[in-house]
């Protein structure tokens, strides 16, 4: 493996835990609920991180540009009309 694989895994890894943490603080920022339906977070229904405006849109990859959301509501908002990709 050449050193530029290795730091690019190491990026990633870096990255993947600042994440981890982003969304345990913005699930208690939130209250425990979706911020697009308002369900609370369970077991059965965990967060994820979304970026409010995409990372392809050219958003920030920063907390401010962050919320948690439930996984219905996440895939809803990658895909807006149902399309099959």
């Amino acid at each position: 493996m050449n050193s530029v694989m290795i730091r690019g895994r190491m990026k990633a890894a870096r990255i993947a835990t600042l994440h981890q943490r982003w969304r345990k603080s913005r699930v208690k920022k939130q209250g425990g609920r979706c911020a697009r339906c308002r369900r609370s977070f369970t077991d059965r229904l965990p967060p994820t991180l979304d970026h409010i405006v995409p990372l392809r849109d050219g958003g920030a990859d920063h907390f401010e540009n962050t919320q948690a959301l439930c996984w219905p509501c996440h895939c809803a908002k990658d895909n807006p009309r149902g399309e099959q990709p």
